[in-house]
């Protein structure tokens, strides 16, 4: 394939200014029906082991490879251990940190 053919967007040097992109969408529409955690009947933090309950603010590292439709989103982390960015991409991986504030009861 030749410059010619390329579009801009597609020819070296032309990545965006960005090195992540961000997604908004509703949390219920996107991760619906995947279990979060390694274990079945509860959820620890993957920083400190805290359980943590519902209500709690916590954030959750999902990965997703691109032959597959389903996220893994089993690293689960309390408010005070939570990554606040993700490191370096995943070559052929979509990566995502979803964080739930807490509830009043």
């Amino acid at each position: 394939m030749t410059d010619e053919v390329l579009s801009d967007g597609e020819r070296p040097g032309n990545e965006p200014a960005g090195s992540a992109q961000e997604v908004i969408a509703d949390p219920t529409q996107l991760l619906t029906g995947h279990p979060v955690g390694v274990y079945a009947d509860h959820v620890v933090c993957t920083g400190c082991a805290t359980q943590l309950t519902e209500g709690r603010a916590m954030t959750v590292y999902g990965h997703r490879r691109a032959e597959s439709l389903d996220w893994d989103l089993r690293r689960c982390y309390c408010a005070d251990c939570a990554p606040a960015t993700l490191g370096e991409p995943t070559l052929g991986v979509t990566e995502l940190l979803a964080r739930t504030s807490p509830t009043s009861a």
